[in-house]
């Protein structure tokens, strides 16, 4: 699944973050907002890992040409957020709060064009605090149908 629909549906609505990017990965995230200026928020895509049901055999009325299959995916949602005053990250939860409630209003039941699911919530947690910045990881699921045909003949 493209993960850019969700970059595309979340940024300039989620109230408070400053924007919403696509990461390949946590540490690619991390270095990434660890750069950025105190005061503000932000919120990566983050795929997660993929897993599959059974597949089916798919056909053309009476013959198997191919598989059919449900493939739940997962995303996370990592939100940093940066603030000098807030040493021991006490406060991050008062700003935490809003935004994860704004992203979820916006992601919950929808379902992009190429999923056979709505968006759903997995499980969300703090990730830790260091050097001012707290974080914060939500993780969702949808899922994609995959139809391969086979082209060959045995």
């Amino acid at each position: 699944m493209d993960l850019t629909v969700i970059v595309k549906r979340l940024d300039g609505y989620v109230r408070g973050v400053k924007y919403v990017k696509y990461a390949m990965s946590l540490p690619v995230a991390s270095e990434d907002a660890l750069k950025q200026q105190t005061g503000d928020q932000w919120l990566y895509v983050i795929p997660g890992p993929s897993s599959a049901f059974d597949s089916q055999l798919a056909t053309d009325g009476q013959d198997a040409v191919g598989v059919d299959q449900y493939v739940p995916v997962e995303f996370g949602l990592w939100l940093f957020t940066k603030n000098k005053a807030d040493k021991l990250g006490a406060g991050a939860k008062d700003v935490l709060e809003p935004v994860r409630e704004s992203y979820r209003d916006r992601l919950l039941g929808w379902m992009p064009d190429e999923c056979e699911a709505p968006i759903t919530f997995v499980r969300g947690a703090p990730q830790g605090f260091s050097d001012y910045v707290s974080v914060h990881a939500d993780t969702f699921r949808t899922a994609v149908r995959y139809v391969a045909v086979n082209t060959y003949q045995n």
